[in-house]
């Protein structure tokens, strides 16, 4: 390899050990990441408690991701409750509010 964008001459061995290098290195960064996991927090602060009555939600915007996946995720949700859907379709919205 000859003078590629002024790294100059590149031999094979030196590409082949630049991406070693590179290899070793993404490795080590995510072993260091997981590591991480499960530590206590500086300081060990307070965490907030739970609230004592539900969160109220409105979900703006009735698309596939909302119908498909966070309506039903904060239905199914113990401390949530949907209270208004946002949508520029008013029957979608009042269908989606009598199931919900």
């Amino acid at each position: 390899m000859s003078n590629i964008r002024g790294m100059g001459d590149v031999s094979r061995r030196r590409a082949l050990g630049m991406g070693v290098g590179a290899s070793l290195s993404l490795a080590s960064g995510r072993a260091l990441a997981q590591q991480a996991i499960g530590q206590p927090l500086i300081g060990n602060p307070a965490l907030p408690e739970a609230p004592q009555s539900r969160m109220r939600w409105a979900i703006v915007g009735l698309g596939t991701f909302a119908v498909g996946q966070v309506i039903p995720g904060f239905a199914s949700a113990r401390q949530s409750r949907m209270t208004a859907f946002v949508s520029g379709n008013r029957a979608k919205a009042e269908e989606l509010g009598s199931r919900y």
